[in-house]
């Protein structure tokens, strides 16, 4: 009997690739005729049915947070992380996991120390260019280090990393692809917690984008009610009647593979799980980095994508409807400057990701 514990913070770029990894782990089971349980320890309200539905055993973590400052929340978020401890050396005494995989983020912490101690294999995998803390901390004791970004090696000792890529769950890649589209198809993503600026840019940039494209807009949740009710009263789109305008706060795998499938373009935040994603599908994109990510990890994202051509970014200051327009018509309109992006970004990829870091997991 194999025993895998992930354990992750409780954001979609942390869920997801776990997600993955199960996935794979899986199918390598069944391959082998292997026995493997597999639990994840963590804050997570996210993601629960997707990892539920890999057999994945969920134990609840409160979770408390690194900071690089005290501020009135530091006093809770210690009180959380002696919890943490308590419930990592009773919980994992009992699982006694054959190897850890951590992903950093809240709670990780202390299932990454505490699997050590009690002699487990601890395997970190960072998805951005600037590492988390938690998994620059865990670096120090991990037996080995995978990350998505080569630059995100110089953070490490370079005797432990493998350049792995971020896992992605390969459905995405199979949505089967409507033939004979009148239009070209844009897909806005806004994240599994939404990007407000984002939202806001498609809200004023709507009624061109649909005199020309079909959009899809992913808004997340936070906010949704109100922006549907916005785009109605003061820009005049009805969701109900817009047949070239489909928003939803969240789309589901099999809705997400639909879309990426009749997608041309995609505009997102630079999360490493979008964006790996985006590259798998051969897709060009304009993304805009998130300005508040931690260590401004999302701008180190997505200028490391862009220097590989696929990829168009937008600092979020710039982010103007007039500029947005200009560069969704100069990738679309160009034929030749689009064939350069989707190759680019096909090189750029990593689909094997979740499947070689499950075998490391599994083999070593």
């Amino acid at each position: 009997m194999i025993k895998v514990l992930f354990t992750a913070g409780g954001s979609g770029g942390h869920i997801y690739p776990i997600v993955s990894v199960a996935r794979e782990i899986k199918k390598i089971a069944q391959e082998r005729n292997l026995q493997v349980k597999m639990y994840f320890m963590g804050n997570t309200f996210f993601g629960k049915q997707e990892l539920r539905a890999e057999g994945v055993k969920i134990i609840y973590l409160p979770g408390g947070k690194l900071t690089r400052y005290f501020s009135i929340k530091s006093p809770w978020e210690l009180l959380k992380t002696l919890f943490d401890i308590i419930e990592s050396l009773i919980i994992i005494w009992f699982i006694m996991p054959d190897v850890i995989l951590s992903k950093g983020g809240p709670g990780s912490l202390s299932v990454g120390f505490i699997g050590r101690l009690y002699g487990s294999r601890l395997i970190i995998h960072d998805s951005d260019s600037i590492p988390g803390l938690t998994n620059r901390i865990l670096g120090h004791i991990a037996n080995s280090i995978a990350i998505s970004f080569g630059e995100a090696g110089t953070y490490f000792n370079k005797n432990k990393v493998t350049v792995t890529g971020n896992p992605i769950r390969l459905s995405l890649l199979y949505g089967k692809k409507q033939e004979n589209k009148k239009r070209k198809v844009i897909f806005f993503m806004g994240g599994s917690q939404g990007a407000d600026a984002l939202n806001n840019l498609v809200k004023e940039s709507l009624r061109d984008l649909l005199k020309k494209y079909i959009i899809y807009h992913s808004s997340g949740k936070n906010n949704y009610q109100k922006l549907v009710k916005n785009l109605k009263e003061v820009y005049g789109v009805d969701i109900i009647k817009e047949k070239n305008y489909k928003i939803r706060a969240y789309f589901d795998e099999k809705e997400i593979a639909y879309i990426y499938a009749q997608s041309d373009l995609v505009v997102a935040r630079a999360g490493a799980g979008d964006i790996f994603e985006i590259a798998a599908l051969g897709l060009p994109s304009i993304l805009i980095p998130l300005p508040e990510s931690a260590s401004d990890h999302q701008r180190k994202n997505a200028f490391y994508y862009a220097r590989s051509k696929a990829c168009v970014v937008i600092e979020q200051e710039n982010f103007k409807p007039s500029i947005l327009l200009d560069q969704i018509n100069n990738i679309l309109d160009n034929q030749e400057l689009y064939k350069e992006m989707s190759v680019s970004a096909k090189n750029f990829s990593k689909p094997e990701a979740a499947k070689n870091l499950a075998k490391f997991l599994i083999e070593n």
